[in-house]
């Protein structure tokens, strides 16, 4: 399988932004703290050391004020820290202070006069009005996320408790709950989730990746609407997920979360038709460790975490086949006239000869078993529906796994590194037939895995570089529950694609049966960026580039492999009568008398393209609180 050659490139403009401090314009999830540091008079005082520590972790970005008095810290890991400020003549101050994920924090400082010895420690109280940013939005910190019940333990449960997200009713725990979210009425799968700074979703349908367990979650933000042009590739919301990190001293937990069977109810579709309760087993366990690596001084951090998720699921399969009489083209029982093609006239009794019905209709009905359920009864066209019932538990295997570095050798550099990988297996997925009829879906195979490299580099106290790169490659594969079934030498069908049978249709509510869907796709998107920072005076430059390259690469398709075979009624019923008539339609069968034939040509790749993305901002003075 090769990527197909459309490119598409996308240009972002140049904007002005009337703000204190910019961020960096990759779509990081690193923390920005800037100010101005004065005296009591609120005059400006250049040349003041800022220490900015890492409570977590005890690394420290120092810098210095610049002639107009303003400093930055930029590529803040998300957490507590404590601000130091020294300048002679000056009573040192020291200023706890928390930042979070993908926030602009301004801390403005005052100085008192006195010796740098006298030491004064405060701790900062978030602003009632953000003065750096415009942004709307919620961040979801860590006790939140451990605290709160998650259904299926997904971090994306909690984006329903946010002002203005809709989700249609979806269920959280599903994988494709992503895709319905509707945030401040944006249409749905139209939204943005970023793991670590990197893009963690389909470019096709908007479904996110497999959430992250909680446990590893430090936070996560999501972002309504008037965010920074740096996440514009979107018109929904943005999804901001952090993963936690390793601190000074070592940190860990075994964890296990577990429903039991026994407190399971039965459905009451199974209590109905007297269907003994399926299993439901959910059993979620692992453990998370973090902490200085050793031998390196503690300039290097770790924090690993694994998780696996085993879980029993209640599946119950509901069909409509024909009646054993129905089989032998005896439809003396319905009201519905049985009309021969050729004379254009009812059959005598209305029962097709058997030397009318066709060989391989034959063969194809004798595979269908016996009905297990009374069903309901239709007297407009003298059958039973909803006469095959099988309930059963089918296995969901999820292994995840995580690890994160965090790496800064001294005062000029930064560096952090994360690989994530999550393998989902369905395995004995309960079939509707034991046979090739079956028409439920086929085992489900994923394994995604995820890198991110970030790299920060100091040049001087108001120049500073972010470079950040990124690889997500998500194989899905989707094959049919039985592969090898030879319809020629089967069913006489002489007409073959593929090695399983199509898929036959019978209009009407019988259905369709048959399952050929073979489903495999790999979706490679990389993503890298790089944003200049530059301060000078009460002005400061950000500028950079995006880039990301898409690659999906598609075989198969959602519909049919091995193709179709329709019949719809309209050959027994002479003409629109008979069209999705139950009875007109099997009486089709049985006659081979197919009204359409599909075979649906699969694509080999869809897609493969290039986005790019330069933008640049310039900040001009410094605006009075609330102003932009």
């Amino acid at each position: 399988m090769q990527p197909s050659s459309r490119v598409t490139v996308r240009f972002a403009f140049a904007s002005l932004c009337l703000l204190a401090t910019a961020p960096a314009f990759s779509q990081t999830q690193l923390a920005t703290l800037t100010g101005a540091v004065s005296d009591s008079s609120g005059a400006v005082i250049a040349g003041a050391t800022i220490n900015v520590a890492n409570q977590n972790t005890g690394i420290a970005q120092q810098t210095v004020t610049n002639e107009s008095g303003v400093y930055t810290a930029n590529a803040l890991i998300p957490g507590p820290y404590a601000v130091t400020v020294d300048m002679r003549g000056f009573r040192s101050q020291r200023i706890l202070v928390t930042v979070e994920t993908g926030q602009k924090r301004r801390l403005d400082i005052s100085l008192e006069l006195g010796e740098v010895a006298e030491a004064v420690e405060v701790r900062a109280t978030p602003a009632a009005l953000a003065q750096e940013t415009a942004e709307i939005g919620d961040t979801v910190s860590s006790k939140e996320v451990q605290n709160i019940p998650l259904k299926g333990r997904s971090i994306y449960d909690l984006l329903a408790l946010s002002a203005g997200v809709v989700s249609g009713g979806a269920d959280p725990s599903n994988q494709n709950f992503s895709s319905q979210v509707s945030i401040n009425g944006s249409r749905t799968g139209n939204n943005a989730f970023l793991i670590e700074g990197a893009l963690a979703q389909s470019h096709v349908s908007g479904n996110a990746d497999r959430p992250p367990s909680p446990e590893y979650v430090d936070e996560f933000k999501l972002l309504a609407s008037t965010y920074s042009a740096q996440y514009g590739r979107t018109s929904g919301g943005t999804i901001i997920v952090h993963y936690k990190s390793g601190t000074q001293q070592y940190h860990g937990s075994l964890y296990e979360f577990y429903r039991s069977n026994v407190l399971t109810a039965n459905s009451w579709q199974n209590n109905a038709r007297n269907v003994k309760r399926p299993v439901f087993v959910t059993n979620h366990f692992g453990g998370t460790l973090g902490g200085p690596i050793p031998g390196l001084g503690k300039k290097m951090f770790f924090f690993f975490g694994a998780e696996q998720r085993p879980q029993t699921s209640p599946v119950t399969r509901i069909a409509t086949i024909p009646d054993p009489a129905l089989r032998t083209g005896d439809f003396s029982s319905s009201p519905v006239v049985i009309n021969d093609p050729l004379a254009s006239r009812p059959f005598p009794n209305n029962t097709i000869p058997s030397s009318r019905l066709d060989p391989a209709a034959q063969k194809l009905l004798q595979l269908f078993p016996a009905p297990n359920s009374t069903g309901t009864f239709n007297p407009a066209f003298g059958i039973r529906t909803s006469n095959w019932v099988r309930s059963g538990s089918q296995r969901l295997d999820t292994t995840d796994l995580v690890t994160r570095l965090d790496y800064k050798p001294g005062n000029k550099d930064a560096l952090f590194v994360t690989i994530a990988r999550i393998k989902f297996d369905r395995r004995d997925s309960v079939p509707t037939f034991d046979n090739v009829l079956n028409n439920a879906e086929g085992p489900e195979d994923s394994a995604s895995r995820r890198y991110t490299l970030g790299y920060t580099h100091f040049f001087s106290p108001g120049w500073s570089n972010q470079f950040q790169a990124a690889l997500l490659r998500f194989p899905l594969l989707i094959a049919p529950t039985i592969r090898d079934f030879d319809i020629t030498r089967e069913l006489g069908i002489q007409r073959k694609i593929g090695t399983t049978l199509p898929t036959i249709s019978i209009a009407g509510g019988f259905g369709a049966y048959g399952n050929s869907q073979l489903f495999h796709w790999v979706h490679q998107p990389i993503h890298a960026s790089n944003t200049m920072n530059y301060l000078k005076g009460r002005h400061s430059l950000v500028f950079g580039t995006q880039f990301y390259r898409n690659y999906f690469w598609y075989y198969g398709s959602d519909r049919p492999f091995s193709g179709n075979y329709n019949f719809n009624g309209e050959i027994s019923g002479l003409g629109a009568a008979g069209r999705d008539n139950p009875i007109n339609s099997l009486a089709d069968l049985q006659l081979g008398a197919v009204k359409t034939a599909l075979l649906h040509v699969n694509q080999i790749p869809i897609t493969a393209s290039t986005e790019t993305s330069r933008c640049s901002s310039m900040t001009i003075g410094r605006p009075r609180s609330g102003s932009r």
